[in-house]
């Protein structure tokens, strides 16, 4: 009897600085992790979750990126997906952005600057993926 092989999580990271996606990218690369989808912009990773109906295990955003903000985009996402796990990236976590984030959803926050470990952790805790082993 054949044995189901676990899912790998698919992710969305947006963040408007392209050092840092790389940098996010890299790191989820030690995780057993399934499609991570960047994106510059909210709205253009909004656009991408409307049109294709996909569902994503985790979603990892900038609070301040041009245009649609992470707090707005976080408000339209979970008019489509309200469980999926969202990531609030932010050098700016004031009281009233905590707030605010909690009420519209956000499951975690990670303040920048942060290390691979952290990240890591956090995304492992919040999509269960393991870390891949160094050979």
């Amino acid at each position: 009897m054949a044995t189901a092989k676990a899912k790998r999580p698919n992710i969305i990271v947006i963040d408007d600085e392209e050092l840092t996606q790389e940098l996010i990218r890299h790191m989820l690369r030690e995780l057993e992790i399934g499609e991570i989808a960047i994106f510059s912009s909210c709205s253009k990773a909004l656009s991408r979750i409307k049109k294709d109906g996909e569902h994503f295990d985790l979603i990892i955003s900038d609070w301040e990126v041009p245009g649609l903000n992470g707090l707005d985009f976080l408000k339209e996402f979970r008019k489509i997906q309200k469980e999926t796990p969202f990531l609030m990236v932010t050098g700016n976590a004031s009281k009233e952005l905590v707030v605010n984030a909690m009420k519209a959803g956000v499951t975690a926050f990670i303040a920048k600057p942060f290390t691979a470990n952290s990240l890591l952790q956090k995304v492992t805790k919040l999509t269960g993926a393991k870390m891949l082993e160094k050979k």
